[in-house]
């Protein structure tokens, strides 16, 4: 990745930011607590980008982090994050359901992500999360704008959404 010297980056995982102090210069790398709550100021960021985070969030956690970010990007500024959609769902191997739930509901919790125990406190935390494009267009509406939803744009294997904060 690329940082300017005022970029900064937050992770939960108290390895990731360890590795990211020795490894990448210049940026400034800050441990977040599992709540959806920082200590950056209203409209501070042009980019927010956030990568497999919300394949792992309950549902109320996707929606108050949702707040937080669009809280913290400027009005103009575009956020863009992953989520397992079709293309995750189809390397999954479709188990029948998750296609259920996600037809019903637009979303899918399948439960506690295993290979990620020990990361937080909490190891309940990292779920196995899946969202429809039109659930995200009708929920996350709220706070966003989705501007594009990209099947498959990280690794073949999550899409990538690009949000703009609503006016405030």
């Amino acid at each position: 990745p690329f940082f300017r010297s005022d970029s900064t980056s937050n992770d939960i995982d108290r390895e990731a930011i360890a590795w990211c102090e020795a490894n990448i210069k210049p940026g400034k790398f800050l441990l977040q607590g599992l709540e959806a709550r920082t200590a950056f100021a209203d409209a501070s960021f042009d980019t927010v980008i956030g990568i497999s985070i919300f394949t792992h969030l309950r549902e109320e956690e996707q929606f108050a982090w949702l707040k937080e970010l669009a809280r913290v990007t400027r009005p103009d500024g575009v956020v863009a994050v992953s989520v397992c959609g079709a293309t995750s769902l189809f390397n999954a191997g479709m188990p029948d359901t998750v296609v259920e739930t996600l037809r019903a509901r637009g979303f899918c919790d399948t439960g506690v992500e295993t290979m990620l125990k020990g990361v937080t406190a909490d190891d309940t935390y990292y779920r196995n999360i899946y969202h429809t494009p039109a659930y995200i267009r009708e929920r996350w509406s709220e706070h966003f704008e989705v501007l594009e939803i990209l099947p498959g744009f990280v690794a073949n294997m999550q899409d990538m959404v690009f949000l703009r904060p609503k006016t405030r």
